[in-house]
């Protein structure tokens, strides 16, 4: 079986060969892939195309840096990781605790792992070990994608203490030390850089109205709701985590402080059902992002954690008898 990767990390990669002043067109073409491919940043695409067209920019441009600056370019543009990892994240414990959900915005290129060493905090990187040849730029993608993350999460500065990468020094390091400060050391065991444990507290920004709904997290509550703490809890809980691939009864009793059977016991309480109570969020949520935002179908699904726009199209029609385009017709901005 193939690895994949998704459209939009090659669209990053494409507009960094833009940055070079690079024909977008002539660069895709030199790579073999056509434009048709790129046009949903979802779009499933093996990825030996990323590491073609990696290759056709960097004999273009002789810059080594290559996959650092597209890390930093995937991350910028965005907008599905950043409204995920605000979503999940009520401060860096929490973001380096679901570090790994953020790993489906990547494709199949490896795993991410945050460990505790001494007074810091690693975030690394594990690459497939299929993909050693390519590892200097994924290498620098993904790290410079995830260190971008991490300091859009929070107002506050976040030094990064050291730097770890498995491939030789590079002759020039200025742009290495640029994004992931002075203390860089290569030939290591992983790729990762350090944090220190105190940056775990730090609370993360407000999300941006503009990405999202206007209405606060309340308003999905009906009057009932609201006045039950643990069913507001509960809720809120769900909507932050529905991105996450591992979203179940057992992550959700976790993030409260419940045994599974506390949690399934309290809503056998409330006469309901952890999957009902997930089909209430998502179909609250996805009417939301359709009255309240531009998001696209993709995004909408991935948000919500379906796999596709299809799926999400099925489950919505099941809850609402109409398709979310007829939904966003009826009830969307300036109608």
């Amino acid at each position: 079986m193939q690895n994949m990767t998704y459209a939009r990390l090659l669209l990053s990669l494409l507009q960094t060969a833009e940055g070079y002043g690079l024909n977008p067109r002539h660069v895709l073409d030199n790579a073999g892939i056509s434009l048709d491919w790129l046009k949903l940043p979802f779009n499933k695409i093996p990825l030996r195309y990323l590491l073609t067209l990696f290759r056709v920019v960097h004999e273009y441009t002789g810059d080594d840096d290559i996959g650092l600056f597209a890390g930093k370019v995937a991350a910028a543009g965005n907008i599905y990781s950043r409204i995920h990892l605000l979503n999940i994240s009520r401060n860096v414990r929490d973001f380096t605790k679901h570090m790994p959900s953020t790993d489906k915005f990547l494709g199949d290129i490896g795993e991410s792992q945050t460990s505790r060493e001494g007074d810091l905090i690693c975030l690394q990187w594990i690459s497939d070990p299929l993909l050693d040849n390519s590892e200097r730029f994924l290498a620098d993608m993904v790290m410079a994608f995830y260190a971008s993350n991490v300091d859009a999460l929070t107002a506050r500065p976040i030094a990064i203490r050291a730097c770890h990468f498995r491939y030789p020094r590079p002759k020039n390091i200025e742009a290495l030390q640029n994004v992931f400060g002075t203390n860089l050391l290569f030939e290591q065991e992983r790729n990762g850089f350090f944090i220190d444990e105190e940056v775990l507290e730090y609370p993360v920004i407000h999300l941006n109205k503009a990405l999202l709904a206007e209405q606060p997290i309340e308003s999905l509550f009906d009057q009932d709701e609201r006045a039950d703490p643990f069913m507001q809890e509960l809720f809120d809980c769900v909507s932050r985590l529905l991105p996450s691939e591992t979203l179940n009864v057992e992550l959700i009793a976790a993030e409260l402080g419940l045994s599974k059977r506390t949690l399934q016991r309290r809503l056998e309480e409330k006469q309901t059902k952890f999957k009902d109570v997930l089909m209430e969020v998502r179909e609250r949520q996805a009417k939301r992002f359709l009255r309240d935002s531009h998001l696209s179908m993709t995004e909408i699904a991935f948000l919500l954690g379906y796999n596709s726009s299809a799926t999400f199209s099925t489950a919505f029609k099941g809850w609402t008898n109409m398709t979310p385009s007829e939904y966003r017709e009826q009830h969307g901005e300036g109608e």
